[in-house]
C-alpha cells in the first residue's frame, strides 16, 4: 500500500505521453499500440487517475477540417486506451485542431499532429 501511495503522490503533478500521427492521418501507428496498452495496464491499476486527451493537429488545411481531424485523432486514441481494457467514462477529450500549432518548417509538423495524454490525480484539467 505504500508504494502506491508513493506512486500516486508522484502522479500529482501528472504524467503525459504524446502520441503522433502522419499528415491528414489519424490511425495509430501499430508499433505505439503497445505502449498504449502499457498506459492502460497502469491506469487500470490506479482507478483514482483522470485521463485528459489533448487533440492538435498542424497548420496546414482549413480550421474546420483541422478540428475534426484532431476530434478524429482524440477518437483513436480513446478506443485504444478502451479496447486495452479502460473505462469510457474516465477519459475525457478535448479537439484543439490547428489552434495551438506552432511548427512552420516540413520536419516540425509532425510535433503539431499528436494527441497529448496525461494523467492526474482527483483534479480534472
Amino acid at each position: 500500500l505504500e508504494n502506491k501511495n508513493s506512486a500516486l503522490r508522484k502522479l500529482e503533478n501528472g504524467l503525459s505521453m504524446s502520441v503522433y500521427f502522419r499528415t491528414n492521418g489519424h490511425a495509430i501507428d501499430s508499433t505505439l499500440l503497445p505502449h498504449i496498452h502499457e498506459l492502460a495496464t497502469l491506469i487500470n491499476d490506479y482507478p483514482e487517475l483522470n485521463i485528459q486527451l489533448y487533440a492538435h493537429a498542424d497548420h496546414r488545411g482549413e480550421p474546420d477540417y483541422n478540428l475534426t481531424l484532431s476530434k478524429s485523432r482524440a477518437l483513436s486514441v480513446r478506443d485504444s486506451l478502451t479496447e486495452a481494457g479502460v473505462s469510457g467514462n474516465r477519459i475525457y477529450s478535448h479537439a484543439h485542431g490547428e489552434s495551438n500549432a506552432t511548427n512552420k518548417d516540413i520536419e516540425g509538423l509532425i510535433f503539431d499532429r499528436r494527441v497529448d495524454i496525461q494523467l492526474t490525480i482527483n483534479k480534472e484539467i
